[in-house]
């Protein structure tokens, strides 16, 4: 049990850097993850990946740049809730698990109604619906594992 939880653990760490790093490999310096770099004094470190990114011609699909990172940190956040969680069969277990992802779906729908700013992506909607359902897979599998009913 102990090491499914240490698996689960690395796979929300890795899809959260994951998505971190092509936030800050491929998008524009404006957003606020830049900030927050420069807060900790990574500035340099980041300028020289990126040259480096620019100099190997790496080409991601516009949907890994633009779509991608939002889906990872929402499987994330679902993995490690189910971690933290980890075996609770109580009603705030669920709603922290679906806070998020019903969150993100909901704020790109809000775009789309222009009750929000943004831009509407049906890209990005899909791919938070597809990190939602492996979210919610790897948490119904983590319950046939312990011998919990499943959410």
């Amino acid at each position: 049990m102990a090491r499914w939880k240490a698996i689960r653990s690395f796979i929300s760490i890795t899809c959260l850097a994951t998505g971190s790093f092509l936030y800050l490999l491929f998008r524009s310096k404006s957003l606020l993850m830049f900030r927050w770099a420069d807060s900790i004094g990574l500035n340099s470190q980041i300028e020289a990946a990126r040259m480096w990114i620019h100099d190997v011609n790496v080409q991601l699909p516009i949907w890994a740049i633009y779509s991608m990172p939002y889906a990872l940190w929402v499987l994330a956040y679902m993995i490690a809730i189910d971690v933290i969680w980890d075996g609770a069969r109580i009603f705030a277990r669920h709603v922290w698990f679906w806070s998020v992802p019903v969150a993100a779906v909901l704020s790109e729908l809000a775009q789309g109604l222009h009750m929000i700013p943004g831009r509407f992506d049906l890209t990005d909607l899909a791919s938070i619906a597809l990190a939602s359902l492996l979210g919610f897979g790897v948490s119904n599998v983590t319950r046939q594992r312990e011998g919990i009913a499943a959410l």
